[in-house]
């Protein structure tokens, strides 16, 4: 089974690295600085830079940014939680998640059985990936999106992706514990 952990790139590298394992077959970074930044961070100097981890697009949101914003402003969101509110959104968030499997599984069709890549990327793109997986496309399964270096540890069996385990950091920006497992089988 080929594993898959991305983290979100903040200042609190340094905590998550004693989370990581010693080595990975594969270190990828998103091409911004601030992801290769924290791989540094993490004691990685030899790293991969791969574009497709970089940010989310946000072009298939901009009809309903408005609606977003208004959302996020009212109710103090993270701009995914303000997303999955606005149901014109629901089709973009799905293909945003397809697109951050697919990926995922580009990448691990690159590791042998038992190997492990780390990839950083960017808030937004970890949580829609571990969703990808789970029974029902809604971000409640995460408990909350995910914090400052907090990621998704996402197994795949082949190229299908069969798990996605939110990691956590036991710090102060961590309100609440998310569900260690999203099951299996995509309803995407």
């Amino acid at each position: 089974m080929a594993q898959i952990t991305i983290y979100l790139p903040e200042p609190l590298a340094r905590e998550a690295r004693r989370s990581l394992q010693e080595s990975y077959a594969l270190v990828l970074s998103s091409p911004k600085k601030s992801c290769r930044q924290t791989l540094e961070a993490f004691g990685f100097r030899r790293t991969l830079i791969e574009a497709r981890l970089g940010p989310l697009d946000y072009e298939p949101f901009e009809a309903f940014e408005k609606a977003i914003r208004k959302t996020r402003r009212k109710k103090q969101l993270s701009w995914i939680e303000a997303a999955f509110r606005v149901p014109e959104a629901l089709p973009a968030l799905r293909e945003a998640s397809r697109l951050a499997a697919r990926i995922a599984s580009d990448i691990a069709s690159f590791l042998k059985e038992g190997e492990c890549a780390l990839a950083v990327t960017h808030s937004d793109v970890p949580e829609l990936a571990a969703l990808s997986v789970g029974p029902a496309f809604d971000l409640k399964q995460l408990g909350r999106p995910l914090s400052f270096c907090e990621g998704v540890a996402l197994r795949f069996e082949g190229d299908k992706l069969v798990r996605a385990d939110v990691l956590r950091l036991a710090h102060p920006a961590a309100k609440a514990r998310a569900p260690e497992r999203i099951r299996e089988t995509a309803a995407t």
